[in-house]
């Protein structure tokens, strides 16, 4: 048994420092949610560079004027280096109207205020014309859009949609934009490509080294095996000399054996199941995400809208209530009295917690 001393003591150092790592990366991606990781970005070129993430480029750039433009680079949409939003569709055209920005992102038109915040997005269900492929502005300032079925010019509040003949439209195009600001904002939108998240995942079960990595974190869990048989048979050979007339194993060292076992066993098992885990809360995350999305849209309507049913799959149901703020003021450009107006509203879960602010359209009782 005493040979067994030395072995011991220098296979627990070896396992110290990856069992150190397997229990604070563990702990971060246990409380993940709680500490938005998925929403902390890497801003560490090296680590970037491990990844194999260089900086993307401009896939389109719309100038608004002299000093302001909207950019595409790889899912994200910036106003001049403001990042505004994620999405997958494809910039068609943005335009600036006096207060409001209005970008085409793949047939849909999104209405944004001119700090660069969110106000509303158009669809063909809400009257938008069929397959919108450019947007541009007349002379008066009115919008415009181009489709395969010809032009459409928008009434003042983007309710209405009328054909139109004119040929005299300033459309949206996109230009190259200067290398400085390329440079600047291929950057910025690197640095949005790697979060936490995944970092620390990688860390815990190894990825971030390659397939030797892996090996490493399945010879820390063999390791950790050998640990606890080596450390029970000195202990209960310590124990035998002790007391040599007992013969066998008494009950206490086959229930401290059997304890041993079964935490090397959860400890291997915990960093099998760490990704399936976390692809687990992942899809909780966006079957959530996407129930936000269909409440959202239901709130559009302003006569008592039907809520759609929380997804089965997740296990946490929220009663999710919609609550009108005020109307918006009344907008400086305002030329004639209107019949409807955009209200502010929010939608609480069960607890009161407020999980989304938007604005939607109102019919109002009188003109104003």
């Amino acid at each position: 048994m005493k040979r067994l001393y030395p072995w011991h003591r220098y296979l627990g150092l070896l396992v110290a420092s990856l069992a150190l790592l397997l229990s604070v990366t563990g702990i971060f991606l246990n409380h993940s949610v709680d500490l938005n990781l998925d929403k902390r970005y890497v801003h560490w070129n090296w680590l970037l560079d491990w990844y194999n993430l260089p900086a993307p480029k401009i896939e389109s750039s719309f100038v608004l004027d002299a000093q302001t433009r909207v950019s595409q680079i790889q899912g994200q949409l910036y106003l001049n280096q403001q990042h505004v939003l994620q999405t997958d569709a494809l910039l068609q055209g943005a335009v600036l109207q006096e207060e409001s920005l209005l970008l085409l992102l793949s047939g849909q038109l999104y209405l944004f205020t001119a700090e660069g915040e969110l106000i509303e997005k158009i669809s063909e269900q809400q009257g938008l014309p069929a397959e919108a492929k450019r947007l541009g502005l007349l002379p008066n300032n009115e919008l415009i859009l181009e489709t395969n079925q010809g032009h459409y010019q928008a009434d003042a509040d983007l309710l209405g949609w009328l054909p139109t003949n004119t040929t005299v439209v300033r459309w949206s195009s996109t230009k190259f934009a200067p290398e400085s600001f390329e440079q600047a904002l291929s950057q910025q939108a690197r640095y949005r490509l790697l979060h936490w998240e995944r970092v620390l995942l990688d860390l815990h079960n190894g990825h971030i080294f390659g397939k030797i990595g892996v090996y490493l974190v399945d010879l820390a869990g063999v390791l950790l095996m050998i640990l606890a048989i080596s450390g029970f048979m000195m202990w209960s050979g310590r124990r035998r000399l002790q007391k040599q007339r007992q013969k066998g194993f008494t009950l206490l060292e086959v229930l401290i054996a059997l304890v041993i076992v079964a935490l090397t066993l959860t400890s291997l098992m915990k960093v099998s199941s760490g990704s399936k885990r976390l692809a687990i809360r992942s899809l909780e995350h966006i079957q959530n995400n996407a129930y936000l999305r269909a409440v959202a849209g239901a709130a559009q309507s302003q006569y008592k809208p039907e809520m759609p049913d929380y997804p089965k799959t997740v296990q946490h149901k929220q009663a999710i209530k919609l609550e009108n703020i005020q109307l918006l003021k009344k907008a400086s450009r305002q030329t004639q009295p209107m019949t409807i107006a955009l209200e502010s509203y929010q939608l609480k879960n069960k607890q009161g917690v407020v999980v989304l602010e938007s604005m939607r359209w109102v019919q109002l009782d009188k003109p104003k």
